[in-house]
């Protein structure tokens, strides 16, 4: 499993982490978050119809063109 960019150790009281630092602990967060979260879905996916699969497969592409266009 990969590790925080942060430690998770309390900083010490004369250094506070930067907002920069903040910023990374928390993509950080959100990437793993989103990884976990798709790798259930393929787990569940796998064990489906194909059409079933099929049907959820064209649902993440629509919605990966969707945010594409919004970004």
């Amino acid at each position: 499993m990969a590790t925080p960019p942060m430690e998770a150790a309390e900083p010490h009281p004369s250094t506070e982490p930067t907002p920069e630092a903040l910023l990374a602990a928390a993509r950080w967060a959100l990437d793993h978050d989103h990884q976990a979260l798709l790798a259930h879905r393929v787990a569940r996916l796998s064990q489906a119809p194909w059409d079933v699969q099929d049907a959820a497969d064209r649902h993440l592409i629509r919605r990966h063109r969707e945010a594409a266009l919004t970004h």
